[in-house]
């Protein structure tokens, strides 16, 4: 938060996302900087999606930036290898990735591998996206610790659907996580290690959004820890003032925390907030 003249009490956030520089030689594209890494195919409860996680307690559940280097090697249309390794700051965690990615019958296929440097952890994953009757979309990983001797299951299954000619959208997904977290036992450091917000057993999100017209949408979100009975519904509305300027209200209710830390928060918050996106 800032201040600035004539917004005394008015809370004012600047958030640098993305700031990176690209290299186009011919046999890859290469990024550098701090970049928005949609690495997974969920919408929030994706378990590969470690380099930029969704910010859940954001109303429009942003992704945050990360600083990384990303080379991207094209071997086809629809088929290539993206590599991704984040720069190491102090006591946050750093992952290294590899990802091949192919179409097969209009559907998107995953293989990835992901290695957690200070957690000594390994990733492996599957992941797909396409349309039946519905958009259909999923994760499977699985986490191997201690050498190779322990290890757990992680999936994520998706689907959306829209209506009215693209107008009203509904998007569900539901997360299964073999080894919760006991927020009891964690620590500030081990929560800046964990790199994501939602690491109890089971969650639900639902999201609905209908665009009346090309200025003006309201949505409503849900997210469900069902191991601990809680949750964040939101109902907001959302107006384009001007290009790249938006007017958003919003109100949010909970029911005890959806990562089961004992953090105080309100029963209800609600407010009107101004955005200028560059």
């Amino acid at each position: 938060a800032s201040n600035i003249p004539g917004l005394s009490g008015v809370p004012v956030k600047i958030d640098l996302r993305e700031l990176y520089f690209t290299l186009y030689p011919s046999f890859a594209d290469i990024a550098i900087g701090r970049q928005i890494v949609n690495f997974g195919k969920g919408t929030v409860l994706s378990p590969i999606d470690i380099f930029s996680p969704v910010n859940i307690t954001d109303i429009s559940f942003k992704r945050n930036g990360s600083d990384v280097i990303r080379v991207k090697v094209p071997l086809g249309t629809l088929s290539g290898i993206d590599f991704i390794t984040q720069l190491p700051a102090g006591d946050l965690e750093h992952s290294s990735a590899l990802k091949a990615f192919t179409n097969f019958h209009n559907f998107d296929i995953d293989l990835t591998g992901i290695y957690r440097h200070k957690a000594n952890e390994a990733i492996f994953g599957v992941s797909f996206k396409g349309d039946l009757f519905a958009g259909i979309y999923g994760e499977f990983t699985g986490h191997f610790t201690n050498k190779f001797k322990s290890h757990y299951a992680e999936c994520m299954i998706g689907t959306d659907y829209s209506i009215l000619s693209n107008n009203l959208i509904f998007n569900l997904e539901y997360n299964y996580n073999q080894n919760p977290l006991n927020p009891d036992s964690l620590s500030e450091r081990n929560l800046n290690s964990i790199n994501k917000a939602l690491f109890r057993k089971h969650y639900i999100f639902f999201n609905t959004r209908y665009s009346i017209n090309e200025l003006l949408s309201v949505s409503a979100n849900l997210i469900y820890n069902i191991q601990d009975a809680a949750l964040a519904g939101t109902v907001m509305a959302r107006y384009n003032i001007l290009q790249n300027v938006y007017l958003t209200g919003y109100i949010r209710g909970y029911h005890n925390n959806l990562n089961g830390l004992h953090i105080p928060q309100p029963d209800i918050e609600y407010s009107m907030r101004a955005e200028v996106a560059f």
